[in-house]
């Protein structure tokens, strides 16, 4: 009889412990899950439209611009304070990095998002490598009178972000990069480092442009 109730506590007290684990489980697979099918399926479809509203109070209103480094398509949200370029990570295009930076619209910055080659409206010819992609930012802030930028990257935005910084420190007020694609692999390819976590290097006071 003694051992009946030993199991049937034991039994009790894993019940409610799967059931946490089971939830655990599916908090983790399932949010990432749905994100990611939230952000290809937002508005009804994979479709992205040059004047799309993304979220209620985020609207998208895309441009395409030939700069001396060749096209580029962007969205820019508003009109004055300092400037957020916000890179993309690998899916979507500028409509990602817009949805992204979001959070900025009511703190008086102005968000830059532009589609990365191969993206959207943005064709790869405009730039094949990570130095060739940072002048056509470069050349993009050129066309847009821009002369210094915050800079918020995402995942694969990593490389792009920081060989711009590189490139043109002196138009760089500021690095925040999430999740960053950002330490070589050997055999050439790329991994992530402190996977999941944020880090920012202020590089300068000034934000004025």
């Amino acid at each position: 009889m003694r051992d009946i109730k030993k199991k049937d506590t034991q039994r009790a007290v894993r019940r409610p412990l799967k059931t946490i684990i089971l939830v655990g489980v599916s908090i983790l697979v399932g949010a990432p899950t749905l994100f990611l099918l939230g952000l290809l399926l937002w508005d009804g479809g994979f479709e992205v439209g040059p004047h799309q509203a993304l979220l209620p109070g985020v609207q998208l209103n895309l441009r395409t611009v030939t700069t001396v480094r060749g096209p580029v398509q962007y969205d820019l949200y508003g009109t004055q304070g300092p400037v957020v370029l916000s890179l993309h990570a690998g899916l979507g295009g500028a409509d990602q990095g817009r949805l992204f930076a979001s959070f900025l619209q009511e703190k008086e910055f102005r968000i830059l998002s532009p589609s990365r080659p191969g993206y959207l409206g943005t064709p790869l010819s405009s730039g094949k490598t990570l130095e060739e992609q940072a002048d056509l930012f470069a050349a993009l802030l050129d066309t847009l009178k821009i002369k210094k930028v915050g800079i918020l990257s995402a995942s694969a935005a990593g490389p792009v972000a920081y060989a711009f910084a590189e490139r043109y420190p002196q138009r760089v007020w500021g690095l925040v990069a999430i999740d960053n694609v950002s330490r070589p692999k050997p055999g050439g390819t790329l991994v992530a480092q402190d996977s999941g976590q944020l880090f920012s290097i202020p590089l300068d006071r000034n934000w004025q442009n």
